[in-house]
C-alpha cells in the first residue's frame, strides 16, 4: 500500500464533502501562477518510447484495479469506476509512463519510489536504460512481501541482457525516516502518496526528502480535486484512506514553497486529460517535476543516517559481458544478417521485384546497430563495404536472391495462403486422388509446406 495506508487499515471509510477538507482548512497558502512549463514530451510521454514488455504485469483483471487496497471496507482508488471521463491507458498506467519518462530524458541512474505499493513501477523503470539502482520503499510489509515477483528477471531478460547493470531493492521503512543506503540517489518519486499522509507526516517526509536526501529530481503526483466535478454524483474523496485532495492552486502553491524552500525548479504536468470544453481544471491527476538548481546548495550538509529499513527482496539483472570484438567486427556481423531479413520482406521490395530497398533510418532503428554506431557511420561502413546506396544516400539497395516462396509476407497476406493451402490439402486427402492434388494445388503452395 501507499505510505501511511498501514497504518489506518482499519479505520472505516468516511466521505466527506470538499468544503470540509483538510486541504481547504489547514494548507491555506498564497496561491502561484499555474505554469505548465514542462515540455509537450513529458506530457504524452504515456504513448512514447519504451517497449510494450513493461505491461505484462498488467494483463488480466489486474488492468481494472488501481492500488486495491487490503481493506475489504476501503473505497476503491481507480477514477475509471467513477463515471465521468474514461482513459485508456488507465490512469495508474500513465502515471508509471509519464514518471519513467522523465527519468530517461534526465539520464537518471538511481531512483527511490516511496510508497511504492505493489512495486509496479518496477517493470518500467527497468525499461530506462540509464537507471542502474531502484529502490522501492512502503510500509505495509505484507504488499511487499506478496510483490516479490516483481522485481525478478523475465526469461527475455537472460537472452536480452542489459548492457549496464541494474540492481532492483525492495525494503520496509517509512518516507519519513533516512536510510543510509539510500544517501547517494539522484531521483526520488512520490506516486499519488502525499494525499495518505497527515499534515505533520506530510511535512516530516518533504523535509527528509528536500532537506536531508537532497535527489537532483523529484517526482510527485497526486489526484486534482478540480477534476472530480467531472465525476457524477461524486463528493468527499477518491479514496477512504485519502486525507486531503488538493485542487491546482493548493497544490502548485506547496509545490512553490516547497521549491523556494530547499532550491529547486518546478514544473508542473499531470495525466488524463479533461474533455474539451473542461481542459481549464487540469488533469485528472496533476504532477509536478522538482530540479535541483545547478551550483545551490541547500540549508546544511546532508544528514547522515542509520540502516533503519528492513530489506525484503533484492534482483540483480543479467547484464552482457565485455565483447573482444571490435564494433565493426560487430557491425560486419548484424548489418548482413539484418539486411537478409530486409531482403526476405516483401514490404521492402521495387515494382519489379528485382530489388530490396530499405530506407537507411529503418536499419540504423534495429537495436543492434544503434548500439554500435550512429546513422552517419554506418552510411559511412556502408559505403566502405560495397553495398549499393541511392543517390541521395537514404537508402540501401539489396538485389533479390531469395526465392519467392520463401519470402516473408505481412499485413494478413500470409494467413490468406495458408488458409487457401489448408483448405486444398483437406479436399485432397478426403478424396484420396494424388492426380486431383498435383492439379489443384499451385506449385508455390506445395513447395511452402513441403518446405
Amino acid at each position: 500500500m501507499e505510505e501511511e495506508k498501514g497504518s489506518d487499515l482499519g479505520h472505516k471509510c468516511v466521505v466527506m464533502d470538499n468544503e470540509e477538507t483538510p486541504a481547504s482548512s489547514v494548507w491555506k497558502t498564497v496561491v502561484s501562477p499555474y505554469s505548465n512549463s514542462l515540455s509537450e514530451t513529458l506530457k504524452d510521454s504515456r504513448t512514447q518510447d519504451l517497449t510494450s514488455s513493461e505491461l505484462e504485469d498488467f494483463t488480466g483483471n489486474e488492468t481494472l484495479k488501481l492500488d486495491q487496497p487490503t481493506n475489504e471496507k476501503s473505497c476503491s482508488e481507480n477514477e475509471g469506476q467513477l463515471g465521468g471521463p474514461k482513459f485508456q491507458p488507465p490512469l495508474f498506467i500513465q502515471r508509471y509512463y509519464l514518471v519513467a519518462e522523465v527519468m530517461k530524458n534526465h539520464n537518471v541512474e538511481s531512483v527511490i519510489d516511496f510508497g511504492c505499493a505493489e512495486c509496479r513501477l518496477a517493470p518500467f523503470l527497468k525499461q530506462v536504460p540509464t537507471i542502474q539502482q531502484v529502490a522501492l520503499v512502503d510500509i505495509d510489509r505484507i504488499s511487499l512481501e506478496m510483490s516479490r515477483f516483481r522485481i525478478k528477471p523475465m526469461v527475455y531478460e537472460f537472452l536480452e541482457k542489459r548492457l549496464k547493470p541494474l540492481t532492483v531493492e525492495i525494503f520496509c521503512g517509512s518516507a519519513t525516516d533516512l536510510d543510509s543506503r539510500l544517501m547517494d540517489f539522484e531521483a526520488v518519486s512520490m506516486i499519488e502518496l502525499i494525499e495518505h499522509l497527515y499534515p505533520d507526516t506530510l511535512e516530516a517526509v518533504r523535509e527528509n526528502v528536500f532537506g536531508r536526501l537532497q535527489p537532483r529530481l523529484v517526482v510527485i503526483t497526486t489526484p486534482n480535486a478540480d477534476f472530480n466535478q467531472l465525476f457524477p454524483g461524486f463528493k468527499g474523496f477518491r479514496h477512504a484512506d485519502h486525507k486531503f485532495e488538493w485542487t491546482k492552486e493548493q497544490f502548485q502553491s506547496w509545490c512553490d514553497n516547497t521549491a523556494d524552500t530547499w532550491g529547486y525548479e518546478v514544473n508542473y504536468t499531470g495525466v488524463g486529460e479533461a474533455p474539451e470544453g473542461f481542459t481549464h481544471l487540469g488533469f485528472c491527476s496533476q504532477a509536478a517535476v522538482f530540479q535541483r538548481k545547478v551550483g545551490h546548495s541547500c540549508k546544511g550538509e546532508k544528514s547522515i543516517g542509520s540502516e533503519c529499513y528492513q530489506k525484503i527482496e533484492e534482483s540483480n539483472f543479467p547484464i552482457q559481458e565485455a565483447s573482444k570484438l571490435t564494433d565493426k567486427e560487430k557491425l560486419a556481423i548484424e548489418v548482413p544478417y539484418q539486411l537478409k531479413q530486409f531482403e526476405i520482406d516483401v514490404c521492402f521490395h521495387d515494382d519489379a521485384d528485382e530489388n530490396a530497398v530499405v530506407p537507411m533510418e529503418t536499419l540504423h532503428k534495429m537495436k543492434q546497430i544503434s548500439n554500435l554506431c550512429s546513422i552517419d557511420e554506418l552510411r559511412l561502413y556502408l559505403k566502405e563495404t560495397g553495398y549499393q546506396l541511392s543517390e541521395d544516400n537514404k537508402f540501401v539497395i539489396i538485389p533479390c536472391e531469395v526465392e519467392f516462396n520463401s519470402r516473408s509476407y505481412m499485413y494478413g497476406d500470409m494467413d490468406d495462403d495458408i488458409e487457401t493451402s489448408c483448405d486444398t490439402i483437406i479436399s485432397c486427402d478426403q478424396s484420396g486422388d494424388q492426380d486431383k492434388r498435383q492439379a489443384t494445388s499451385p506449385s508455390t503452395e506445395t513447395d511452402y509446406w513441403n518446405s
